[in-house]
């Protein structure tokens, strides 16, 4: 099910220094604040803003290219993570072709004043300093599946 969000489809988006890009084709499927100490260490901050997208919907021009660096989640499962090559500014995350997922960064957007999360998850590492909208449903880990 995709977010009930006011979106502009196509959206775009790449990385700091303009060397990667892409075109997304498909409204979020959802957006959430992940605060995981991997993203934490990743974005230098509280958390990692993440939309999560159809991979089948993400097209990436030729130019540029992503490095990626996988993590093992505590599920178990793979956490492939990608940056720009040129510039390592944080694009992707959570790149899943089984389930035909992936997260884009939201400072990754063209756009990114249209982010909306919908919940913060992994609250288990959330740090003491962060302030967070309290109004937002919160999850100790992984939100539940819908």
């Amino acid at each position: 099910m995709a977010c009930s969000c006011l979106m502009e489809i196509p959206f775009t988006g790449g990385c700091l220094c303009g060397a990667f890009r892409y075109v997304c084709r498909a409204h979020p499927l959802s957006m959430h604040n992940c605060h995981c100490r991997d993203c934490q260490q990743v974005t230098g901050g509280a958390y990692a803003p993440v939309l999560v997208v159809p991979l089948s919907a993400l097209e990436i021009p030729a130019t540029g290219h992503l490095q990626r660096h996988v993590t093992i989640r505590i599920n178990g499962r793979r956490n492939v993570r990608g940056f720009c090559a040129t510039c390592g500014s944080p694009v992707t995350v959570g790149e899943d072709p089984e389930r035909d997922r992936i997260g884009l960064m939201a400072g990754s957007l063209d756009n990114p004043a249209v982010f909306r999360p919908a919940r913060n998850i992994f609250l288990c590492d959330a740090q003491p300093w962060d302030v967070m909208d309290t109004a937002l449903p919160q999850y100790p880990n992984y939100a539940p599946r819908r």
